[in-house]
């Protein structure tokens, strides 16, 4: 396991505790884009609001088949994904075919891999809700990638939902969205969110409480 891995492990944790929209607001405040726009948790999970995922991303770019300078990999991807990783697949503008599916999710499940996040599309979404693996996508698809797309790099940098993402960054989403949170700055977004998170109680508790909620603000909500 890498050192980049390993501390992506340790962020995680801390980041697995704070909600994503808290984590937004952090990244807002220190002027890091970190939505991936477009890309939801798939419908069909028996327990949406309790499908969650943080991980350290492991990067796949993905391209058509028919693009120039074609190379495929001398391997399966899925083969190279490590314990807890979220893999993160960027898939061609415009494409009607998916990008993962239900063997895919099944191999990936039995490597360890936490969660798949694509703009892309996704299929087998019944295969993928049965088995627990949580998918977000931009959409489904009826048709696999044969004849339409191929992986050409992994663990590299990619963009998905306009946002760079390189491996090992930390990836935190649920039915609100997906982030990614650079590694070299999970810490300190991590620092804030809890600050925020602290302070979203104390106005929800005060509000409960009878305090107007302009006044709960000037008490508890400070300038970060």
């Amino acid at each position: 396991m890498s050192t980049s891995l390993q501390e992506a492990i340790k962020l995680q944790e801390r980041l697995s505790k704070l909600s994503v929209c808290a984590i937004a607001d952090a990244m807002v405040k220190l002027q890091i884009q970190c939505h991936l726009m477009d890309v939801n948790l798939v419908r069909g999970y028996p327990s949406p609001l309790n499908t969650e995922i943080c991980g350290p991303a492991f990067t796949v770019h993905v391209v058509p088949v028919n693009g120039p300078a074609i190379k495929k990999l001398p391997y399966h991807y899925v083969d190279k994904i490590e314990r807890g990783q979220v893999i993160v697949i960027s898939a061609p503008n415009g494409s009607t075919s998916s990008v993962f599916g239900g063997l895919l999710a099944t191999a990936s499940k039995v490597r360890g891999a936490a969660a798949v996040v694509t703009d892309g599309r996704v299929r087998d979404v019944q295969e993928l809700c049965s088995m627990g693996f949580p998918a977000f996508s931009r959409g489904t698809s009826v048709h696999g990638q044969q004849g339409a797309t191929t992986v050409v790099d992994v663990n590299c940098p990619v963009v998905v939902g306009n946002c760079v993402v390189r491996n090992n960054d930390v990836i935190r989403g649920d039915i609100n969205g997906v982030l990614v949170i650079p590694l070299e700055r999970a810490a300190e977004v991590a620092a804030i969110a809890e600050t925020i998170e602290e302070q979203d109680n104390k106005v929800a508790h005060a509000v409960k409480q009878g305090t107007g909620l302009q006044q709960s603000f000037k008490l508890f909500r400070s300038k970060l």
